[in-house]
């Protein structure tokens, strides 16, 4: 798939529900602002995200490769993908109701 535009990647971002509606409208204006913002290089805005803490390096590269996600499984939010072995996803992720840092194991439901 073809890199997003910025509009469709702010449109993607918008609906990976990794922002609240009022955060991102905030950090789209503020990144419009910059005087040398590169509005029109989707891998700019995302790194320029990645850079302000908005989203991880592994939720950019998503966005910018056209995926809306999964960046939820149930009450986890994953930040990052790691090296697993055999069939199983290996995910960082952070339990939003307590807002602790775990590693999520997911099993190849086609194993179990």
């Amino acid at each position: 798939m073809p890199t997003p535009s910025p509009s469709q990647f702010w449109e993607l971002l918008s609906g990976s529900r990794l922002l609240a509606p009022a955060e991102l409208q905030a950090l789209r204006q503020s990144h419009a602002s910059l005087p040398n913002a590169a509005a029109d290089d989707t891998k700019a805005i995302a790194s320029w995200l990645v850079q302000r803490g908005a989203i991880t390096l592994w939720q950019a590269r998503r966005l910018v490769a056209g995926k809306t996600g999964p960046f939820f499984v149930g009450g986890y939010r994953l930040l990052e993908q790691r090296p697993g072995e055999g069939d199983a996803a290996v995910f960082g992720a952070r339990h939003e109701p307590s807002g602790r840092t775990v590693s999520l194991v997911m099993l190849n439901t086609k194993r179990c």
